[in-house]
C-alpha cells in the first residue's frame, strides 16, 4: 500500500481532493486538516468513492514545525478534542498529548518553508513521537540527511509524504507491506517502522540529487607562493613597501633629517 500520512486538503472540496490523491497514484491517505476535523467525514467518503482508503488525522502546527496526530480509533474522543482552541508548542504537546491514544509524527524537521520555520534540532527533545517525515519531495538533500539521522537516533520510523502541501501530492509517500484497513492497523504499522520511504520526481522539474561540491583548496605550497608574490607587488608600488621605506631602506623621515 502506498500511503501519504500527511495529506492536508487545504481549500479543496472533498471530490477534488480525492481526485488529486488518485491522480497522484496513492492507494491511501491520512486526511490531516489544520487543527480541524470538521469536514473529515466528507473527505473520507470522497476517497472511498474513488477507490482509495482514507484515515483520520489532524495537523497540529507548533511554534516551529508541525505534528500530525493519527488516532488509534476515529471516535468521539478524537473528534471532540478542541484542537483549534490552543496555541501548541512542544511543551503543550508533551502535556496534552502525552497519553494520546494513537501516533504523533513530525513534519520534516529541517524543511524551511512557511512562516513558522523549521523545527530543527528540537526534534531531539520532542516527546511522544512515533515517526518522522524525512522525505517530502523538496528541499536540500542535506536536510533529508539530518532528518534521517534524527529518526535513527530517536529510533523512530522514517516516513515520506507531501508534507501537507496539496501541490506536492505524490512527490513522496510511504510504502506499507500488505493491506491496512483500520486506524489501529495503520498506527501499529507506522509505529513499528514496517515502512519504506519512496520519492518520485516530476519529469518536468526533476530534483537535483547531486551532492554539493566544494571548490578545491589550493595546496599549501601554492598559497605560500601567492602570499610572497602579493607582498612583492606591495613593495614595488611607488618604490616603497607597506612600512613606507623605499628600496634604499630609508623611511618617511629620512629626507627631512638629511636636509637639516
Amino acid at each position: 500500500m502506498l500511503i501519504d500520512p500527511h495529506a492536508n486538503p487545504g481549500d479543496l472540496e472533498p471530490d477534488a481532493f480525492a481526485n488529486a490523491c488518485r491522480d497522484a497514484g496513492l492507494g491511501a491517505v491520512v486526511v490531516a486538516s489544520r487543527l480541524s476535523t470538521h469536514r473529515l467525514d466528507d473527505h473520507l467518503a470522497a476517497l472511498k468513492a474513488v477507490g482509495l482508503v482514507g484515515f483520520a488525522g489532524v495537523e497540529v502546527p507548533l511554534d516551529r514545525g508541525a505534528l500530525v496526530a493519527i488516532p488509534t480509533e476515529d471516535g468521539p474522543a478524537f473528534r471532540g478534542m478542541k484542537w483549534g482552541s490552543l496555541t501548541w508548542s512542544a511543551e503543550m504537546v508533551a502535556e496534552r498529548l502525552g497519553d494520546f491514544d494513537g501516533l504523533l509524527i513530525s513534519t520534516h524537521p529541517y524543511l524551511r518553508e512557511g512562516g513558522a520555520g523549521a523545527m530543527g534540532d528540537r526534534i531531539y527533545i520532542l516527546k511522544g513521537l512515533g515517526g518522522v517525515q524525512t522525505r517530502v519531495g523538496r528541499g536540500e538533500l542535506s536536510w533529508d540527511a539530518m532528518a534521517d539521522r534524527a529518526a535513527d537516533r530517536k529510533k523512530l520510523a522514517r516516513l515520506g509524504s507531501s508534507g501537507g502541501v496539496i501541490q506536492h501530492l505524490g512527490a513522496a509517500a510511504t510504502v506499507i507491506d500488505g493491506d491496512i484497513e483500520t486506524q489501529a492497523d495503520l498506527v501499529e504499522a507506522l509505529r513499528d517502522g514496517s515502512t519504506l520511504v519512496v520519492e518520485f520526481d516530476d519529469p518536468r522539474a526533476p530534483r537535483d540529487r547531486r551532492p554539493p561540491r566544494r571548490e578545491p583548496r589550493p595546496e599549501r605550497g601554492a598559497r605560500d607562493r601567492d602570499d610572497r608574490r602579493g607582498r612583492g607587488r606591495d613593495r614595488d608600488r611607488g618604490g616603497r613597501d607597506r612600512g613606507g621605506r623605499d628600496r634604499g631602506g630609508r623611511g618617511r623621515g629620512s629626507r627631512r633629517r638629511d636636509d637639516s
